[in-house]
């Protein structure tokens, strides 16, 4: 048995054994929707039919899928559930997941570099354990509609995405022994990201599998200083407007492992209590209050640092550094030994510096992540 196969058991069973996980309800009667009413990809802001290409329960698509079902939409695609009709009559049925990504120009963009990213990462060293936690393509075409051509991706289908899983346990926190599991397979993923295919995932990471690439990076390229998608886990780095590099998916699964255990964020990244608006003055003024204020180093990196810090390095916004200083004041849900252990693996991950965050394959041995 692999190490992959190993982990994948580990967390099977831990689920399992958990009595606080609940399991599927069954769905009530389904509901008639009239053609007028908008619903899923339809309410999304900017919405218009001509960028989603139509597709009908049943129908054949590219010659060789059945579609079953829809699995669900953005604001840049919609995911359906096919039968591939090329498998052998004698064998159980085999289905797949088909992703019908937009036409419109910025989303084809983002489309066609997924594409390339998924591609690589597919085509690199199948051997790697790492590589059964990163979502890989089976099949790719070119779908024609009435509005022009559409790229589609297909990849095996998978179960719940993470923020659905852990609504089903108490208080939306994965118990510590699934949590540790999950994470070993998220840093081995990572690993395999970024020492084999060379991709910054950027993203917010998802479990037991690495998916959507829409938002990749190829890292050999760098170093990078675009920005990313603001979502309350941008590494410092970025939002000063420094260089970045593989090292921002190290601060992204800090602070996802963080939400895991505690069931939201380390971060406060809102305008006010009553105002759910990303601030950057704001994430920044929290990123100081629990792991102290930047070196003077990291500061002279970034192209907008003087935008929240003054000559001598002093945070412009004072008033908005919370009052309760240090990670272990936030930690809460565990105490002693334990907390400590884990105080010094997440350390390990959210730094200032860049360079000062351990790698995925340093990770692996952290005492913590193999208590």
């Amino acid at each position: 048995m692999t190490f992959a196969s190993k982990l994948l058991k580990q967390y099977t069973v831990g689920l399992l054994r958990s009595h606080l996980y609940k399991a599927h309800s069954i769905p009530g009667p389904a509901r008639f929707i009239q053609a007028s009413q908008c619903v899923e990809e339809e309410r999304a802001p900017n919405y218009n039919p001509r960028h989603f290409c139509p597709i009908q329960l049943h129908s054949v698509i590219a010659n060789r899928y059945q579609v079953a079902s829809k699995l669900g939409w953005g604001t840049s695609s919609t995911v359906w559930l096919a039968r591939d009709l090329y498998q052998w009559r004698w064998l159980p049925p085999r289905y797949v997941a088909i992703k019908v990504n937009a036409n419109n120009y910025k989303s084809k963009e983002y489309t066609e570099m997924e594409l390339r990213i998924t591609q690589r990462i597919t085509q690199t060293n199948a051997a790697d354990d790492g590589r059964y936690f990163v979502r890989t393509l089976l099949d790719s075409f070119d779908l024609q509609g009435p509005y022009g051509d559409y790229i589609c991706m297909v990849f095996n289908p998978l179960y719940e995405p993470l923020w659905t899983l852990k609504r089903r346990f108490q208080g939306s926190v994965l118990p510590k022994d699934v949590l540790r599991t999950v994470i070993q397979m998220v840093v081995i993923g990572l690993h395999y990201l970024h020492t084999h295919c060379h991709v910054i995932h950027t993203d917010n990471v998802g479990v037991p599998v690495i998916t959507d690439f829409g938002l990749s990076i190829c890292g050999d390229k760098g170093p990078h200083k675009h920005s990313i998608r603001p979502n309350g886990s941008e590494a410092p780095e970025v939002i000063i407007g420094a260089s970045w590099d593989y090292s921002v998916d190290i601060w992204n699964l800090g602070v996802l492992i963080w939400e895991l255990l505690c069931g939201t964020g380390p971060f406060d990244c809102s305008t006010s209590s009553s105002d759910s608006t990303y601030s950057e003055e704001k994430h920044l003024a929290s990123i100081i209050s629990l792991i102290g204020p930047p070196p003077e180093d990291m500061l002279r990196r970034g192209s907008r640092s003087s935008r929240y810090f003054n000559d001598d390095g002093q945070f412009k916004f004072p008033g908005l550094i919370s009052k309760e200083r240090g990670l272990e004041t936030k930690l809460t849900v565990i105490e002693g030994d334990e907390k400590q252990m884990f105080l010094n693996f997440v350390s390990r991950l959210l730094q200032w510096r860049p360079e000062d965050r351990a790698t995925a394959e340093e990770l692996l041995s952290d005492l913590w992540l193999n208590e």
